[in-house]
């Protein structure tokens, strides 16, 4: 009987242990999971961050191209309106070369033309 109770007693206690021990394995398995399933949003929102990241850089990719592009065509008007600035300058420089060499032969002949004029009524 005593050995019937000391085996029961001791059956008992085993089994309260190895509840136990299943409880607590099962409490540190649970956290694990946790644990890992909180590591895996995490690395899911560093994903979707990257992916946000990666579209943000690739729209200012995009953009910068877009600008270099405009400032491409800006530049190249700006050339043209150079040459274009250049070609009327060297226009304007003939044809004020050429006004000035008039204006000179105008004015030397009109000095002729007084002289010839003066000449011409001490004669008279």
């Amino acid at each position: 009987q005593k050995e019937t109770k000391d085996y029961l007693t001791k059956k008992f206690k085993t089994e309260k242990k190895l509840k136990y021990i299943e409880e607590e394995i099962l409490m540190k398995k649970k956290i694990k999971k946790e644990n890992i399933k909180r590591k895996l949003l995490d690395i899911e929102q560093k994903l979707v961050d990257g992916e946000k990241m990666i579209h943000s850089a690739k729209k200012q990719e995009q953009e910068l191209e877009s600008k270099r592009q405009l400032l491409m065509r800006i530049k190249q008007k700006e050339e043209k309106l150079r040459e274009n600035y250049q070609k009327k300058h060297q226009k304007h420089l003939l044809l004020k070369e050429k006004y000035d060499t008039h204006e000179q032969e105008l004015k030397d002949k009109k000095r002729k033309l007084v002289k010839l004029y003066e000449k011409y009524k001490q004669l008279s």
